[in-house]
């Protein structure tokens, strides 16, 4: 009776169940809409796996030892271009030094003889002294004179004077020199503010000479006498280191070398020029007025010297 009662439940249940199971089976199987074979679409899926690595990887791989060729483009990647290059002085590698040890003791050297250096320079030959006169003797020069000029022996010396303007007055030995230097001690006995007395040098003809003359008021010249006019090649004043004297006789020195005629006092050079007109000639002593009065010079010392 009771299993009358619950066999439709059971005939329901069951059906209920069946239709819950068909329903699940639906759900969770999907109608393959493909005939491959299930080991082929799992080919096809990993071949589609394979092929999405391979967009990015090398057009050519090395696999085994054998290139497979890959017919993907390369994507271009750009890269910035520098606008400028800044170059620096960083020095370029040098060989390494060699390292030297010093050692902890070093001998002194010995001394050594010294070697005098050679002389490179050609030294100024010494003049040789050719002739030179005191005036003791009271020869040798003219003694002559008149209301205008005079020439004597007087005080241990030779004197000259002179009263006429612009005309120098000389005495010469006759003896020809070349390149010679003349010098003397003079001074001046009577001051006249405006004469001058020195040398001569080159004097030829008895009318052609050159004259290099100081003055006790500090006036230089150097004069040239021809064509019986005197004019003065070059003229100044002797600089303070020459020591001019007045009271006392300055060493006056005539260099007549060449075409240049140097005059020296008391050692110093004061002036110098050149001229090519006399060549050789006698030497002796000259004086002369640059201004009206009489000028008188005592002379002293005479020498001549040749180079």
């Amino acid at each position: 009776m009771i299993m009358k009662k619950t066999f439709p439940y059971l005939v329901i249940s069951l059906i209920t169940l069946m239709i819950i199971n068909t329903a699940c089976t639906s759900f969770t199987q999907p109608q393959a809409t493909s005939t491959e074979m299930p080991d082929a679409v799992y080919t096809a899926s990993i071949q589609t796996i394979v092929a999405g690595l391979t967009e990015s990887a090398p057009t050519l791989a090395i696999m085994e030892g054998e290139g497979v060729v890959d017919n993907t483009t390369i994507p271009t990647v750009e890269l910035p271009v520098p606008t400028e290059f800044v170059f620096t002085d960083t020095p370029l590698p040098t060989e390494t030094p060699t390292v030297t040890l010093t050692p902890d003791y070093s001998p002194t050297p010995q001394p050594t003889d010294t070697i005098e250096p050679s002389a490179t320079a050609t030294e100024t030959p010494i003049p040789e002294l050719v002739y030179q006169d005191d005036f003791s003797s009271k020869i040798g020069w003219t003694t002559t004179g008149g209301t205008n000029y005079g020439f004597e022996f007087i005080n241990k010396g030779y004197q000259i004077f002179v009263k006429v303007k612009d005309v120098p007055i000389w005495s010469v030995r006759t003896n020809t020199h070349q390149d010679v230097q003349v010098e003397v001690d003079v001074m001046e006995v009577e001051d006249s503010k405006g004469g001058y007395f020195g040398l001569v040098c080159r004097h030829s003809g008895g009318a052609e000479f050159y004259a290099l003359v100081i003055g006790s008021d500090g006036f230089y010249g150097i004069g040239k006498k021809g064509s019986g006019v005197f004019k003065f090649l070059k003229q100044g004043a002797v600089p303070p280191e020459a020591n001019l004297s007045v009271d006392e006789p300055n060493r006056v020195r005539a260099d007549c070398m060449g075409d240049t005629l140097s005059l020296y006092v008391n050692g110093i050079k004061v002036g110098e020029v050149q001229d090519s007109d006399y060549i050789k000639g006698d030497v002796g002593m000259v004086v002369g007025s640059r201004s009206k009065g009489t000028v008188t010079a005592l002379f002293d010392s005479f020498a001549v010297f040749s180079p």
